[in-house]
């Protein structure tokens, strides 16, 4: 009886037990593990051999075949990678063998890295960057030399009227770059933001050898305060210290007195000697504000009166004292402006305007498209819905009623760019579109344009069936 129970309890708990791998299926994962762990070491080629045997000998392994496709995937990503690099470095017949590789191992791989390339190629473009879009091109074309995409970049970047275009971008940024480089000169006591500025404009325009010479000064000079203070004794520090309250005194005799500008230099003097001292910080910010605040209140009591020249000295003064006020003040205006022209206030958004004008030269192309946006706003949908003919009818009331000004005429030039491509007048198309260039080259709607490529292609005569 008792037998019989342990034969019966242990098949029992047989039901339950996984079985034993057979032989062949025990060589199969021997064979995957070894192939798996030789793809992990970076032995590809072996891995895909030893997974290749596996499959002859055990073709509807599943896993092995799920593996072999990974591997081979990405075996034929990074030789397109590979072939990229050698591409760049000028090893050309190195990345010919590293592409046909990568072809042979996977055909959609390689093609859809060149869709990616592609990708990033026209990003260049929107990015307003010919230089690397060339490049991309070039090299997509080195990839894949019938790619139609990459044929049409190379055409119109080669274009005369991608050239014109390009040439009102570059004077665009050369405008605020400059700009830029006002306000860092501006601001040259101040020599941390004045090399941010610096930065900014070199960015914009790396030929500004007047940034770029700012630039190195202001790295030398915060450079030498450094090491000043470093190389500085204690004797010395204490001295420089003691000079420091000194100026602090003045300058706290200098406010009480309500002489705010002697009482800024003798802060500034302060501040020379001792970098750290936080109470001069906070009375020189202070007194900065009170000066910024009561020249905003005389720039704008010229600027009533109709004293331009005067209103402007004012500005500038200001804007020494303290720059971020100023700023803050100019977008404040400018805010309130709109504000009050969409409620239908004109003349007192006029007036804001032009206090922001003033405050930031640069509003002043806003002020100019402000007093046309409640106007424009239906048009700019309409354009953007693809509805050219009645944005055309809006702007033509809007470009009576606003003669001159710049906001109307580009978003007009832009539409009848538009309008002129869907009829198939290709020189009428690229001539208001250079128009619009020329009105505002950095208008994000302008480099959209570029996402109708085949169509302006045509305005080229470039005929990408000839070029194959």
């Amino acid at each position: 009886m008792r037998i019989w129970l342990l034969r019966g309890l242990f098949l029992f708990m047989a039901g339950f037990c996984a079985p034993a791998l057979s032989a062949p299926e025990a060589d199969q994962d021997k064979m995957i593990e070894k192939a798996l762990m030789e793809y992990q070491r970076g032995n590809t080629p072996n891995a895909l051999d030893m997974i290749y045997k596996t499959l002859e000998k055990y073709p509807k392994n599943s896993r092995a075949i799920d593996l072999y496709g990974q591997i081979k995937n990405d075996e034929a990503r990074r030789l397109c990678r590979a072939a990229e690099i050698y591409f760049r470095n000028g090893e050309l017949d190195i990345a010919r063998k590293k592409i046909e590789e990568s072809r042979a191992l996977s055909v959609d791989v390689f093609l859809s890295y060149i869709d990616e390339k592609v990708i990033e190629a026209k990003s260049f473009l929107s990015s307003q960057d010919p230089v690397q879009c060339a490049e991309s091109s070039s090299e997509i074309l080195f990839f894949d030399p019938g790619n139609n995409e990459a044929l049409k970049l190379k055409a119109l970047l080669k274009s005369s009227f991608f050239r014109e275009l390009y040439s009102s971008v570059i004077g665009e940024k050369k405008k605020i770059a400059a700009q830029k480089y006002t306000e860092a000169m501006q601001l040259s006591a101040n020599p941390v933001k004045a090399l941010g500025l610096a930065n900014e404009a070199l960015k914009l325009d790396p030929s500004n050898n007047a940034a770029a010479k700012l630039r190195k000064q202001l790295l030398k000079k915060l450079s030498e305060a450094e090491s000043s203070d470093l190389g500085k004794s204690d004797k010395q520090r204490a001295k420089d210290e003691e000079k420091a309250l000194e100026y602090f005194l003045k300058a706290e005799d200098a406010y009480k007195k309500r002489r705010f500008e002697k009482a800024f230099q003798y802060l500034e003097k302060a501040l020379a000697k001792d970098p750290a001292m936080d109470r001069a910080k906070k009375m020189k910010d202070e007194t900065g504000t009170l000066i910024c605040e009561a020249e905003l209140a005389s720039s704008f009591e010229f600027l009533a009166s109709g004293k331009k020249r005067a209103a402007s000295r004012s500005a500038k003064k200001a804007r020494r004292f303290d720059p971020a006020m100023v700023s803050k003040k100019a977008q404040e205006l400018m805010a309130e402006a709109r504000r009050l022209m969409t409620a239908g206030e004109k003349e007192r958004a006029g007036i804001l305007f032009t206090q922001a004008a003033l405050l930031n030269p640069g509003y002043e192309d806003d002020k100019n498209m402000s007093e046309s946006s409640v106007e424009l706003n239906e048009a700019w949908s309409l354009y953007k819905g693809g509805n050219y003919e009645r944005c055309a009818d809006i702007i033509s009331a809007a470009s009576k009623k606003y003669p001159g000004n710049i906001e109307v005429t580009f978003l007009e030039s832009l539409n009848s760019a538009q309008m002129s491509l869907d009829k198939g007048d290709f020189l009428r198309t690229r001539e208001f579109l250079l128009k619009a260039v020329k009105l505002n080259p950095l208008h994000r709607e302008v480099w959209d344009f570029f996402n109708r490529m085949d169509e302006l292609l045509n305005i080229l005569g470039y005929d990408l069936e000839k070029q194959k």
